[in-house]
């Protein structure tokens, strides 16, 4: 078991340094007081660019013995710290029980901190491995200087610099006020692989003891002096507005001090894009009415006595009968075009054959374990906030705006957090806390329960897509067309009918672009009150499903088998119109994507028999940077209940960090798809959201998770997403295991089980 890094903590619990904006600038003026080496990491596909480059993570070596990472990166779960310390201590050749990891808060000094599209590692790994290397070449030239040797006669491991011929030896920090002296150098050699000594290891992560022990500090667990806690009545029909309220029933609850209004409130967009004016976006705090009390006990005590009267919004006729009746009709007529390869309609009317398949999605919720929650406190014009945020950054932008106070008076102190999967990137939870704060005149912990949270997500979309191939006589794919009817996530935040064309081309679903030579996509918008946010793994998620799931339809009226046929249009002699992944890293690799494919089959003995009742599925894509292919083995009984028993799962993530941490978040991923494949559906009826806890909206549990076997390929190529793409292939390869098992297609998610049982 090896030492992990150091987490700093004092009082009785433990947590990670936070660094105040007073001791941010002193550090970063140090001289001689120590070595700080600024590094900059790029922002994340999420953010918008900017013109100002400023450093967001800082590696510091103080003379007194510490040596500390800067992470500006939240931890949700990943491992982000763990990963970004075992980069920086290889290429710094430091001692890894000597790091400290710092979160720091909230600053533009930083510059962009989201966390978010499988991103921490990827944006790190150059400036980390950068930073270490012109770090640990500073250190060799000020011990070589000391003893007047040259440097190529220094060595260095454990945080130390030693010359081997006259056996001496200093230590960074003895070395610390020296190197921050010299002039930086540029271009610093880098080690290679064969190099590595943390890189590719298995390592404990560095807030592990804390979180077995209960220690961690998440977002829920913070308590400031003076603190009160509040929660909110929020509108239980999309887009109603409080009419009236009485307030007596709530006060009279023992403990209830105050019970107010909460303003609506126009948030900004989440990553600081431009937004149209009049564009119809539905980023809103939509108010309502705030219980704050001497206990969250009270305030939900105080919350179930309230009497109010909601004013109808726009939302209030839609049911998920309609949404869905309102896809199929989309689909048709034809839709926007948004991409076109070679002349799919003559493909099609010429072709020997056509296959034909639609496909369902429903709405989902993130359900993370740790609801939204915040801590703020609003005085003095200046804000407060301690947040388990994905987005800190978006935060600021709109406390800034709906307070009305300048960026530079806000601090956010970003906490651990209990799940996030996309939806802690949205910002609304912090602003409303904010609100009640300077309301009450108090700082308060705004609470949600789990119903707060399931009844008042920023939803996976709801979407319907048809598929048509064209096959020639000898029974080869030479047109295909995709049709999506959906709303999309951006609308949301941006306003208009805006497509999610990141995600929605054929290389985003897992196929090269130009692999079929005819090729169209198209897309029709489904106007929804329902809110729609970034859910775990993104567009992949439900175009993937309906893409492999018609591979499999295509290969069955070919007469071809699954995995020949997706050899047979992954085709590496032709040279497909290159266009880049859902995260512009780069052109898909059609090598690497038949490799995981290939490798998946083989580790699942694909095409051995299984016993009657049984089938296994295949499915494969490349995104976030990361080639992953799924094998599912499933058994079918008679009374169409499903049961997944094994998962196997081939992936290319480039170069491992960690690859304990890589399997983990691919398992983890594993059981997040099937959970929305198999249980998951977010419903509407009258407006109203129809589910509101985990009795309504179940996941999937430990009984249900079959065994996940996780393959990976060696590789020492840029290091890929890991936290993502482990869910988008969960449920088409599940689905196309049924559909070897029973012959039938189930076309909807969560999978309809009751078509299993007919005759």
């Amino acid at each position: 078991m090896s030492a992990p890094a150091k987490i700093s903590h004092a009082d009785s619990a433990p947590r990670i340094d936070k660094p105040s904006r007073r001791e941010f600038l002193h550090l970063s003026a140090a001289g001689a007081a120590g070595f700080v080496l600024g590094i900059y990491v790029p922002a994340s596909s999420f953010a918008a660019s900017s013109a100002n480059f400023v450093p967001n993570a800082y590696i510091e070596i103080s003379p007194t013995g510490d040596l500390r990472l800067w992470v500006a990166r939240s931890e949700m779960g990943q491992g982000v710290r763990t990963s970004l310390t075992m980069i920086l201590a290889d290429e710094l050749d430091a001692d890894w029980s000597k790091i400290k990891i710092v979160q720091a808060n909230w600053d533009l000094k930083f510059g962009d901190m989201t966390t978010g599209g499988s991103f921490s590692v990827r944006s790190s790994w150059d400036p980390l491995r950068q930073a270490g290397a012109t770090a640990r070449t500073m250190l060799i030239s000020s011990a070589a200087a000391r003893w007047s040797v040259p440097a190529a006669e220094c060595s260095t491991r454990d945080s130390a610099v030693f010359h081997e011929k006259t056996n001496r030896r200093l230590s960074y920090f003895e070395l610390a006020s020296d190197a921050a002296a010299l002039p930086v150098p540029k271009d610093v050699p880098l080690k290679t692989p064969n190099e590595y000594r943390y890189i590719g290891t298995r390592k404990d992560r560095v807030d592990g003891p804390f979180i077995v022990v209960g220690e961690a500090h998440y977002g829920i667990d913070t308590k400031i002096p003076g603190m009160l806690y509040a929660v909110v009545a929020r509108p239980p029909v999309l887009g109603d507005r409080v009419k009236s309220f009485d307030a007596a029933p709530a006060l009279a609850v023992p403990g209830v001090r105050k019970v107010f209004e909460v303003p609506a409130a126009e948030l900004q967009p989440l990553f600081g894009e431009e937004r149209a004016p009049n564009s119809g976006h539905q980023h809103y705090l939509w108010g309502g009415v705030a219980v704050v009390a001497d206990s969250t006990w009270q305030a939900i005590t105080g919350r179930n006595a309230l009497k109010i009267e909601w004013e109808n919004g726009p939302g209030a006729e839609e049911s998920t009968e309609k949404q869905r009746a309102a896809l199929a009709d989309l689909l048709k007529t034809p839709g926007k075009e948004l991409k076109k390869i070679g002349d799919p309609e003559a493909a099609f009317s010429s072709a020997a054959r056509t296959v034909e398949g639609e496909y369902e999605t429903p709405f989902v919720a993130h359900a993370p374990m740790e609801p939204p929650n915040c801590t703020a406190n609003v005085a003095n014009a200046k804000c407060e906030i301690w947040a388990p945020t994905q987005n800190p950054g978006g935060m600021a932008a709109s406390l800034a705006t709906v307070l009305q106070i300048p960026p530079s008076a806000i601090t956010i102190h970003i906490t651990l957090i209990g799940g996030g999967f996309g939806r802690r990137l949205n910002i609304e939870y912090g602003v409303e806390a904010a609100l009640v704060s300077k309301l009450t005149g108090a700082p308060v912990k705004v609470f949600w329960t789990r119903e707060d949270d399931i009844q008042h997500d920023y939803y996976r979309p709801i979407s319907r897509h048809r598929l048509r191939a064209a096959l020639d006589a000898q029974n080869r794919v030479v047109g295909w067309s995709h049709h999506i009817a959906a709303p999309s996530t951006d609308s949301t935040y941006l306003g208009g009918d805006i497509p999610d064309t990141v995600g929605t081309e054929l290389a985003g679903v897992g196929l090269p672009n130009g692999a079929v030579p005819n090729y169209k996509l198209e897309q029709s918008f489904l106007h929804t009150a329902v809110l729609r946010g970034y859910w775990r793994a993104v567009d992949t998620n439900w175009n993937h499903f309906a893409v492999q799931s018609f591979i499999d339809d295509v290969a069955a009226a070919a007469g071809k088998d699954p995995l020949a046929l997706r050899h047979e249009i992954i085709n590496t002699s032709q040279k497909p119109v290159v266009e880049q992944d859902d995260d512009n890293t780069g052109p898909v690799n059609v090598h690497r994507l038949l490799g995981v494919l290939n490798l998946a089959a083989e580790k699942s003995d694909w095409g051995k028999p299984l016993s009657a009742g049984s089938g296994r599925g295949i499915s494969g894509l490349y995104a976030f940077g990361t080639y992953v292919a799924h094998v599912a083995e499933v058994t079918v009984s008679k009374d169409g209940s499903i049961k997944v028993d094994r998962v196997v799962c081939a992936l290319d993530c480039g170069q491992v960090i960690n690859p304990d941490m890589v399997k983990a978040q691919v398992q983890g991923g594993v059981v997040f798809g099937l959970s929305a494949a198999l249980f998951e559906e977010i419903t509407v009826e009258n407006g109203k959201i129809q589910q509101d806890n985990f009795d309504s909206f179940p996941v999937l549990r430990i009984n249900d998770a079959p065994h996940v076997e996780v393959h990976i390929v060696p590789s020492h190529e840029t290091p890929g997403g890991i936290g993502e793409p482990g869910v988008p292939s969960a449920a088409p390869a599940v689905a196309n295991a049924i559909f070897a098992a029973t012959g039938k297609r189930l076309r909807r998610l969560p999978f309809q089980t009751q078509e299993l049982a007919k005759s």
